[in-house]
């Protein structure tokens, strides 16, 4: 059922632990999660900051923002910073959490942790794991059918950063 991989944690010192690969539903739900987690605690104070320093308007009605890109030359610019301005953060979230934490915080929830063939995932392997889930946000549904039609559960980009996501069972 389960592999067994070891995992140095320290320096010279490893745990075995016993895996399996993470559900595609539950990596679904944990992925909903930290972007709810994403969008409150973090996209929005950003979004509000840029608005403020950049002076683009605020507010719930559309023709107001419709108004003043067509009045604007500048408006295009400044909601593309935005734009992707969002998409780095968000890669940036997820690359901090797994390379620090092996585990986002929605992961963490639903008892998943993302592994690599070496001892530690790295900031690049981190990166590259996450680009589809934000920067390449476009590759997401190709990637995860890639995920789901894979006995080992291991999204595209999963390959390239060499990296799986599991279920947390340690054995000491």
């Amino acid at each position: 059922m389960g592999a067994v991989l070891e995992v140095p944690i320290i320096q010279g010192v490893s745990l075995s632990s016993t895996y399996t690969p993470a559900s595609i539903i539950k990596r679904f739900i944990a992925y909903l999660i930290d972007l709810l987690i994403f969008y409150f605690a973090f996209f929005t104070p950003f979004l509000s900051i840029y608005a403020f320093l950049s002076n683009l308007p605020i507010s719930s009605e559309l023709n107001v923002l419709k108004n003043y890109i067509l009045n604007s030359p500048e408006a295009y610019l400044k909601l593309l910073v935005a734009y992707f301005g969002g998409l780095f953060l968000l890669l940036a979230y997820f690359t901090f959490f797994e390379a620090l934490l092996n585990s986002t915080l929605g992961k963490k929830l639903l008892n998943l942790k993302v592994v690599s063939d070496k001892s530690k995932i790295s900031f690049v392997s981190a990166i590259i794991r996450n680009l589809s889930k934000s920067v390449l946000f476009f590759i997401l549904p190709y990637d995860a059918l890639l995920a789901i039609f894979n006995p080992s559960k291991k999204r595209f980009f999963d390959f390239l950063a060499g990296t799986k996501v599991v279920n947390i069972s340690s054995v000491l």
